[in-house]
C-alpha cells in the first residue's frame, strides 16, 4: 500500500513541476528553490495524506475502494487546476468553484464537443489507472523508505528556512518563485532573527535592485501612444484617508462642498478595496486590487506616471504618511520617487499640517511654464486625530486616536464626531491649499480632483473602522472632479477607482484603448457604463451590482463559504435574482489575467 502511495507521490509531483514551466523563474538560483519548494509541497501534502489514511490501512475491503478513489481525486484537481492556471494564471478558488456548481454559468462557458469528450477520456483512464495502480502494487515493497523518506524531510527543512532568509534579505526573485505552486506555505521569522539572532532584514524600499523588473506582469499590453498637441491641464489630486462619501457636507467639510460648485460630483463612486494599499493602487493603476502583489514584486510604474513625464509635467507627491508601508514607493510611485515628500513628524494632525505648508511653499515657488501634477494625501481622518480647536462635534473619544480595541457599538457616535472633526480639520486644510491654487491663477484652468482611499464604517453594518468589510461605508468613497471648464453635475451612475487612469490618460491626449492598461473605462465619456464594481482585500473579492455585494474567498478553507449580501443593510441572503452574476465573474477572471505574463 505505501508503495500505492508513493508511485502517486511521484505522480503528483511531476504535475507540480508543470506548473513552473507554465510560469518559468526568472534566474538559476529561483529556479533550483522553485524545484525544491515544488517537491517539498508535495512531499508535505503526501506527509498529510498518509497520516489521514491510516485508519484505511487496517481495512483491505475500504481500501481497495476508497484509495485509488482518493488519489484519482487529487491527481485529477491538479490536473484540473494545470488548465486554469495556464489560461486564467491563479488556482482553483471560490470563484471558480462558484462557476462549476452553478448551473446558470454553463449558459456563459463555451466548451465544444470535441473537448468535453477528452476530458471524459482522461477522467476514465485516470481512474482505470488508479485501480489498476493499486492492485499492481500489492504485497509489493515501498519505493524509498529510510533515508530517501530522510532526505525529504531535509528538503522541506532546508526550503523554508530557504524562504525565511530571502524574506530577510528581501531576495524577490526567490520569494516570487513559489507563487505559482498550489498550497505553498511560506516560513517567514524575520522578528525572530531580528530580535534572537542579531540580523537586521533587508528594508523593503532596498528591493528595487533584486527585482526582476516586469518578471510577473505584462503592463501596458502595448506602448503608450500620446497625441503630440494634446492638451496639458494642470492637476491637482487631493485625498484624505478613510473619507467615506456620506460624511461630507456643508457642517463638516464646507471647502469640499464649495469645490464641488465648479465640479461633476460622482455619488455612486467605489474605491478598489476597504484598505490604503489596494484603494490607491486601484486609483493609480485602474488595475483589479489582486494585482497589488504582481505589481510590487515587479516594479512597474502606473501607465499615467509614464504619460505625465513624456508630457513634462513638474511632479510633486506629497504624502502625511510614509510612502515606504505600504510599499508605495516600490509600486504606485516607484518611477518618481526623486518627486516625493513623506519625511514629516508628529501625530497624524501635525503632519497633515506640515504636508499642506510644504504644498503652499511648492505652488507659490513652482514655475508655472511646465504643466503640473500634484497629488496630496492626509491622513487625520484615519486615526481621528484632530487639534483642539477643532473640537467640533459632541461628545467624542478626543483628538489623540482610536483606541479599537476597547470600542463598542455604544460609542459609535463617540467615535465618528472624533472621525468628523478630524475630516473637517483636514478640509481646512485643503481649504488652505485651494486659497493657493487660486492665488497663482491656476485654479480656473485645472483639473481638481477630490477623493478617499477608502470609507470608515460606526458600526452601521456590524463594524467599525475599514478594512473588515465591503459594506458600503467603507467602499463608498468621494469623487469631487473639477474640470477646467467649472462644469458642476451631479451623477448618480455607479462608477470606481479603476476607472481614474482612463479619465485622466484620456484627457492627455492618450490613444490606446483603456483595456490595454485598465480594467476601467473613461469615466467622462457619453457612453460610460458600469454594471458592477470589483472590491478586493487581501483574501477576499467582491463583485458589487446595484443591489447586492457577491462576496468570495482566495483561501482553500473558505472555498464554500461564499456570501450574498444586500447592499442597503449589508446582510446575508441566500440568492439574488437579475444580476447575471455568472457572466460578471467571466468578466473579472478574464481582468484578472489579462496583464499577467
Amino acid at each position: 500500500m505505501l508503495r500505492f502511495i508513493q508511485i502517486n507521490f511521484i505522480l503528483s509531483t511531476l504535475l507540480y513541476l508543470t506548473f513552473l514551466l507554465l510560469h518559468p523563474p526568472v534566474t538559476p538560483l529561483s529556479t533550483l528553490f522553485a524545484i525544491a519548494a515544488t517537491i517539498s509541497t508535495s512531499a508535505t501534502l503526501y506527509l498529510i495524506f498518509t497520516l489521514v489514511l491510516l485508519p484505511f490501512f487496517l481495512s483491505k475491503a475500504l481500501s481497495h475502494i476508497l484509495l485509488p478513489l482518493f488519489f484519482f481525486t487529487v491527481n485529477l484537481l491538479l490536473l484540473f487546476d494545470i488548465l486554469l492556471f495556464k489560461v486564467w494564471k491563479f488556482h482553483i478558488n471560490a470563484m471558480v468553484i462558484n462557476i462549476l456548481t452553478s448551473p446558470a454559468s454553463w449558459d456563459s462557458l463555451y466548451v465544444s464537443t470535441f473537448s468535453i469528450m477528452i476530458a471524459l477520456l482522461c477522467i476514465v483512464a485516470l481512474i482505470i489507472f488508479e485501480y489498476w495502480l493499486y492492485r499492481y502494487t500489492q504485497n509489493k515493497k515501498a519505493l524509498f523508505k529510510g533515508k530517501t523518506i530522510g532526505l525529504l524531510f531535509l528538503l522541506i527543512l532546508v526550503e523554508k528556512l530557504s524562504y525565511g532568509f530571502a524574506d530577510v534579505y528581501n531576495r524577490q526573485e526567490i520569494l516570487t518563485s513559489a507563487a505559482p505552486i498550489p498550497l505553498y506555505q511560506p516560513l517567514t521569522f524575520i522578528k525572530f532573527v531580528e530580535k534572537h539572532l542579531g540580523i537586521h532584514a533587508v528594508p523593503k524600499t532596498g528591493s528595487k535592485n533584486t527585482i526582476q523588473k516586469n518578471a510577473t506582469v505584462h503592463y501596458p499590453l502595448s506602448p503608450l501612444k500620446l497625441k503630440a498637441d494634446s492638451p496639458t491641464p494642470d492637476i491637482f489630486i487631493f485625498m484624505f484617508d478613510a473619507a467615506r462619501a456620506s460624511i461630507l457636507s456643508p457642517e463638516v467639510s464646507p471647502h469640499i462642498q464649495a469645490l464641488s460648485k465648479d465640479a461633476l460630483v460622482f455619488e455612486s463612486h467605489y474605491s478598489g478595496g476597504d484598505a490604503t494599499r489596494f484603494g490607491i493602487f486601484s486609483f493609480f493603476y485602474g488595475l483589479n486590487a489582486t494585482y497589488w502583489f504582481n505589481f510590487l514584486h515587479a516594479g512597474k510604474e502606473p501607465l499615467l506616471f509614464e504619460a505625465l513625464k513624456a508630457k513634462g509635467y513638474n511632479i510633486q507627491i506629497i504624502s502625511s504618511t510614509s510612502t515606504q508601508w505600504p510599499e508605495f514607493r516600490q509600486s504606485v510611485y516607484c518611477g518618481v520617487q526623486e518627486h516625493i515628500q513623506d519625511d514629516f513628524q508628529g501625530v497624524p494632525f501635525e503632519k497633515d499640517r506640515q504636508s499642506t505648508d510644504a504644498f503652499i511653499r511648492w505652488i507659490e515657488d513652482v514655475d508655472t511654464q511646465k504643466p503640473l501634477f500634484s497629488f496630496v494625501f492626509l491622513d487625520a481622518p484615519h486615526g481621528y486625530s484632530y487639534p483642539a480647536s477643532f473640537d467640533k462635534f459632541k461628545p467624542n473619544i478626543g483628538g489623540d486616536g482610536a483606541n479599537y480595541i476597547a470600542a463598542n457599538k455604544t460609542q459609535a457616535q463617540a467615535f465618528k464626531n472624533s472621525y468628523k472633526n478630524a475630516v473637517a480639520y483636514d478640509d481646512s486644510l485643503l481649504g488652505e491649499m485651494i486659497t493657493a491654487i487660486k492665488k497663482r491663477h491656476l485654479y480656473h484652468d485645472s483639473v481638481l480632483i477630490f477623493s478617499s482611499d477608502h470609507g470608515e464604517e460606526f458600526y452601521e453594518y456590524g463594524f467599525l473602522g475599514h478594512n473588515s468589510s465591503f459594506s458600503k461605508a467603507q467602499t463608498n468613497a468621494p469623487l469631487i472632479f473639477k474640470l477646467p471648464t467649472n462644469t458642476h453635475k451631479t451623477i448618480t451612475k455607479m462608477t470606481s477607482h479603476l476607472d481614474m487612469p482612463a479619465t485622466l490618460l484620456t484627457l492627455l491626449g492618450c490613444e490606446n484603448d483603456p483595456k490595454e492598461y485598465s480594467c476601467g473605462t473613461d469615466l467622462l465619456s457619453q457612453d460610460f457604463t458600469r454594471s458592477f464594481n470589483y472590491i478586493a482585500k487581501w483574501n477576499k473579492n467582491a463583485i458589487m451590482t446595484a443591489t447586492h455585494t457577491y462576496i468570495y474567498s482566495n483561501l482553500p478553507n473558505e472555498m464554500f463559504k461564499n456570501e450574498i449580501r444586500e447592499n442597503s443593510t449589508y446582510k446575508i441572503v441566500k440568492k439574488a435574482t437579475g444580476d447575471q452574476i455568472e457572466k460578471k465573474l467571466f468578466d473579472v477572471m478574464e481582468q484578472n489575467r489579462r496583464f499577467l505574463e
